[in-house]
């Protein structure tokens, strides 16, 4: 039971340490005067406020943990020759909270002292580092921000919008100083309010652990003991929700206007209802995939521009959506006027298809979608954190149809109704999901993607696609391609210089050759140095770290994200890809790719410019990887929107669909 090991969060007070300690002196006193064995320090750490007891401490509470070994049946004989009996667990158990009821009612009046202390030093701005503020400046993707605001309005935090424009001197994601002119609309959260220690707590982008811990867990890690770390060390709303959100260390002297409800997002609209071509769809706003998959399924003809442009006045990106007049029903208004007013989104209406720049509406840019129909793998050994958020995305946020395919009952037959397979993340590795599937359930997904499927998979899915033995990608797992790895590298060169090319116009009309380059061989590495090489870096694996993605340019699965976006690292396997594989996100390089968390440089080193998101042909079909979960537990939105492009845009911009009879 409590207090646990270090580390233990930096906003936990020395007063909640002081009687959580009071707590188990008392509760250890209980068990000793029954001959009871325990122990405290040795098995959790409290550096994550995510759990319940965890997050309760950021409220002012005394947070407590405690565990009890289970029992099934009425007794199990333990190795060291005693027997744990049902009785004694229930015993235990109950024990412990009398215990920990009579500490509280003997000490009550000071708790409560100390608990309204608590309040008003964070409030009155004593408690330290909470004179600062974490802004969100409006932008375009106001539907996120207000689920944010949402989230942390839930917890009984303080959210004020601002009534004026400012300018801040603030520090971003990446710890850059910056001055920022911040928009009038934007909104601030304090952190000199009753629940600042909790607000600190859940937004801020890197807490540091103590180099005391650094040492332990470095000192462990070198003799193969393994982590000491129980949870991952990086969690950040700030990062996770993707949104361009600054810390200031002063709070901005700005007029403010404090919520005290959920603020109320544009009504959605259909302009220019009469134009005669057709209608705009931006696609930058979380609620356009919602509108999208709602457009799609009342069988509307839906195309997504390849190309960004310009039409009446206005720019729009690449994934913007387009519905011609010509290619839909007579009632197209009344189906976009309905789907507007559900979900907020904005239909713009053209009279004409040519655009001042960039591809005419009429192009070959605008590509036809096609539905979704999903298939979802559920059952024993899948992971159910994984798949648990994908299922709550698809049904719960988005009312998509999906069906839930039980893995362990799969034969492969049936799969022709579905156009879109998605393989979670599995509990046993990539060979645990191939005894699940089998060798029948593995060629018939093979036929099934080959005749013009999607297949989408996360994790240790995605590394059993990945492996040699499935058949399923080119893409591979960085330790099985140890001797080839300068091919790896020399192809993310030739994609990097593709996008940041120059012309020196020089060159074209006066060239002169330049000194030849050596023609003696680089030395390379010894393989079994390489395997050693990494091996330890894999020791230090990453083990839940914030990282940051750079977004593939003009891929159709990054429409809406953004050049940058951040995901969950917390794996020992790095995912290696090459032509004829399109790496849609890769990891940062080794000097940006953290964020917040905990990465040892062998780690940096590692995963810096491997594969998050890959997309590859496969027959008429395609198959998609996800290094990382998708939708980490429901608040990481930028993969999650990649997650979406796969299933709403995958089917009609990533296969090949014969033409309609």
């Amino acid at each position: 039971f409590s207090p646990p090991r270090e580390p233990v969060n930096l906003n936990v007070t020395q007063k909640q340490r002081e009687w959580r300690e009071a707590f188990a002196r008392d509760q250890g006193a209980e068990f000793d005067a029954r001959g009871w064995s325990y122990y405290t320090g040795d098995w959790h750490e409290e550096w994550y406020p995510g759990y319940t007891s965890s997050w309760s401490i950021f409220t002012g509470a005394i947070g407590i943990l405690y565990e009890q070994a289970g029992v099934e049946g009425s007794g199990v004989k333990r190795p060291d020759g005693t027997t744990l009996t049902y009785a004694q667990t229930v015993a235990q158990q109950s024990v412990s909270s009398l215990a920990n009821l009579t500490t509280l009612a003997t000490n009550r009046r000071q708790i409560l002292r100390d608990f309204f202390q608590y309040r008003r030093a964070a409030l009155d701005g004593t408690a330290a580092g909470l004179d600062g503020a974490f802004i969100i400046p409006a932008g375009d993707n106001p539907s996120r921000e207000v689920q944010l605001i949402t989230t942390l309005r839930n917890q009984g935090i303080r959210v004020a919008r601002a009534l004026q424009s400012f300018t801040a001197s603030v520090v971003d994601e990446s710890g850059q100083r910056v001055s920022r002119n911040v928009p009038n609309g934007s909104h601030i959260i304090r952190l000199a309010q009753p629940l600042g220690l909790m607000a600190k707590a859940l937004l801020e982008f890197d807490p540091h652990l103590s180099p005391e811990f650094l040492q332990e867990e470095r000192r462990e890690l070198e003799k193969g003991e393994g982590t000491r770390m129980y949870e991952i060390s990086a969690w950040s709303l700030a990062l996770g929700y993707d949104l361009d959100i600054a810390y200031a260390h002063n709070a901005p002297a700005v007029s403010t206007q404090r919520l005290t409800e959920t603020p109320d997002l544009q009504p959605g609209e259909v302009t220019s209802p009469e134009a005669g071509y057709g209608f705009l769809l931006r696609c930058v706003d979380d609620r356009a995939p919602k509108a999208l998959n709602a457009l799609l399924e009342r069988e509307l003809t839906v195309r997504c521009a390849t190309e960004p442009f310009e039409h009446g006045g206005e720019s729009y990106d690449r994934g913007t959506v387009l519905l011609r007049r010509a290619e839909n029903p007579a009632d197209l208004v009344e189906h976009l006027q309905e789907i507007a007013s559900d979900i907020g989104v904005t239909f713009v209406g053209t009279p004409t298809g040519y655009s001042s720049d960039g591809p005419d509406l009429g192009s070959d840019n605008f590509d036809v979608l096609t539905a979704p129909r999903v298939g979802l793998f559920m059952g024993s050994g899948i992971d159910y954190t994984c798949a648990g958020a994908i299922w709550f995305l698809l049904d719960h946020e988005m009312h998509m149809r999906v069906s839930l395919l039980d893995i362990n009952q799969f034969s492969g037959r049936g799969l022709s109704k579905y156009n879109v397979l998605i393989l979670p993340s599995y509990w046993g590795g990539a060979w645990g999901l191939r005894s699940a599937l089998g060798d029948r359930g593995v060629s018939a997904i093979k036929d099934w993607v080959e005749a013009g499927g999607t297949l989408i998979a996360a994790e240790n899915a995605a590394f059993f696609c990945a492996d040699s033995s499935s058949g399923l990608s080119h893409a591979r797992a960085r330790r099985d391609v140890l001797s080839s790895l300068d091919e790896y590298e020399e192809d993310f060169a030739d994609e990097q210089a593709a996008y940041t090319a120059t012309v020196d116009t020089n060159d074209v009309w006066h060239w002169t050759p330049s000194e030849p380059e050596s023609s003696e061989p680089k030395k390379k590495p010894h393989l079994e140095q390489l395997k050693e090489q990494d091996e330890l870096a894999r020791r230090f694996r990453p083990r839940g770290t914030i990282a940051r993605l750079n977004i593939h340019p003009e891929h159709w699965l990054g429409y809406g994200v953004g050049e940058t976006s951040t995901a969950m690292l917390a794996t020992s396997q790095a995912l290696m890809a090459k032509d004829p594989v399109d790496v849609a996100a890769r990891y940062a390089g080794a000097a940006d790719i953290r964020l917040g968390g905990l990465l040892w440089p062998e780690a940096r080193l590692r995963w810096a410019n491997t594969a998050c998101v890959t997309r590859e042909w496969r027959g008429s079909g395609q198959v998609i990887l996800f290094a990382t979960e998708p939708f980490f537990r429901a608040y990481f939105h930028g993969p999650k929107r990649m997650l979406l492009n796969a299933i709403l845009l995958g089917p009609g911009l990533g296969t090949r669909q014969p033409a309609p009879w």
